[in-house]
């Protein structure tokens, strides 16, 4: 009767004990991802620590101090934040309204802004590797799995630990009435009996268990092929921050293919020797690195020699076949800065993918990205033609003050796959 007693008592607790630890965990899990959402929103117009097309975003929780709500309807619907006569909100609108046109509404709830909050106020760049350093950086991304692992094993100790404290405390009591001490059930028979008493529990733990592996794999797929972060050690140490940082070459000097062709190119060593049949010395590496650029081209210093050899550089970014890109289009029509996809390379040395490039990232950008159809005669033409024959279009198009790569048919399959 005491046993029955006991399991009637210990059934209701186990299964809340099994809902909570589902619940908690979820809870976890379930955190919005600041920098994943600041990438996916924000990150077409803003930096955190620096200016772009919009302000720097650091800072943000002093500045809005006293005036949060404001702050994310200001997020969320910026014309009715305006509409509300905020002087904050007016004040911005009067600096960046000229340079960088309306904001464009985000699709984020309060949770989710306040991850983004969170992760631009705890944003620090990281260091640019020194001139000689350049290593692979491996890829590094949040992986639940893993705490779901490292939360199975501590919630497996504490169970245990819970069972032998039953133990001694239900023999102390037999030794107190002077009744024999018990013999502790093996393991393996405690937890069948307890699968036996607590079916419901049990089902739920598994279903648990089942549904964090399904979002651990899912999640896992979507990183195959995914290199953010890549940084291969290269034939030459070549310095972006020394040319393009310091001294500010232009990128298309170098990358002469993105004003013309799909593909913006390694330069040949040739353009090098621009510069460097003068410049014999590095700022960083002295003569070695630019020694490997002469052996390359069979220059001994006044005369070419005829002995050549390739530089095998290690290719950075890479897509896949059935992908279009074209940086012309891109760079030259579209007037998108390099930086958007490549980062600040001014401030690294070896070059390394920014960005993951994937299809989700790419339609991003295409569906915030804001086209200025007086640009040049490409978009003057598109502008030209929905003001002849898709006037009902255009309207639509400029309901929120501003037209997207997305609805001049960037999301079409056909831009990219064909």
């Amino acid at each position: 009767m005491r046993k029955h007693y006991e399991r009637q008592i210990i059934k209701p607790y186990s299964l809340f004990f099994v809902i909570a630890l589902v619940l908690s965990t979820q809870s976890i899990f379930a955190q919005p991802d600041g920098a994943k959402l600041f990438k996916a929103n924000c990150a077409a117009c803003h930096k955190p620590d620096k200016d772009l097309v919009g302000p720097a975003l650091q800072g943000v929780t002093e500045r809005w101090e006293g005036n949060e709500e404001m702050l994310y309807l200001w997020i969320k619907n910026p014309q009715k934040a305006l509409d509300t006569g905020d002087p904050q909100v007016r004040a911005i609108w009067d600096e960046w309204f000229p340079k960088a046109g309306p904001m464009t509404p985000q699709a984020v709830n309060d949770e989710e802004i306040a991850a983004i909050i969170e992760y631009v106020e705890n944003y620090k760049p990281e260091e640019p590797a020194a001139a000689g350093e350049a290593t692979i950086t491996h890829v590094q991304h949040e992986d639940s799995g893993f705490w779901v692992v490292i939360l199975s094993i501590l919630l497996f100790v504490a169970t245990l630990l819970l069972r032998n404290t039953i133990f001694i405390l239900k023999n102390a009591v037999q030794v107190q009435k002077g009744d024999e001490e018990l013999e502790q059930e093996p393991l393996g028979d405690s937890i069948n009996h307890w699968i036996v008493n607590n079916r419901t529990a049990t089902v739920f733990a598994v279903m648990f268990v089942g549904v964090m592996l399904l979002i651990s794999g899912w999640d896992s797929a979507f990183e195959i092929g995914v290199y953010t972060g890549y940084q291969p050690e290269q034939p030459i140490d070549y310095s972006h921050k020394v040319h393009a940082g310091d001294m500010e070459i232009e990128c298309v000097y170098c990358h002469s293919g993105a004003l013309n062709s799909r593909t913006a190119g390694i330069p040949s060593a040739n353009v090098c020797m621009n510069c460097h049949k003068a410049v014999t010395t590095g700022k960083t590496t002295g003569t070695e690195e630019i020694q490997k650029i002469f052996d390359a081209i069979g220059w001994d210093g006044s005369a070419y020699t005829g002995e050549t050899e390739p530089i095998k550089w290690v290719k950075v970014h890479n897509l896949p076949d059935h992908v279009y890109f074209s940086h012309q289009q891109h760079y030259v029509v579209g007037d998108i800065d390099c930086t958007e996809c490549h980062g600040e390379m001014a401030e690294l040395g070896v070059a390394r993918q920014n960005e993951p490039l994937t299809m989700s990232w790419c339609l991003d950008c295409h569906n915030t990205q804001q086209v200025d159809l007086n640009k040049n005669e490409y978009y003057e033409e598109v502008h030209q033609r929905l003001v002849d024959h898709g006037e009902e279009e255009l309207k639509k198009y400029l309901e929120d003050g501003k037209i997207t790569v997305r609805e001049l048919g960037g999301y079409e399959c056909s831009k990219c796959h064909y």
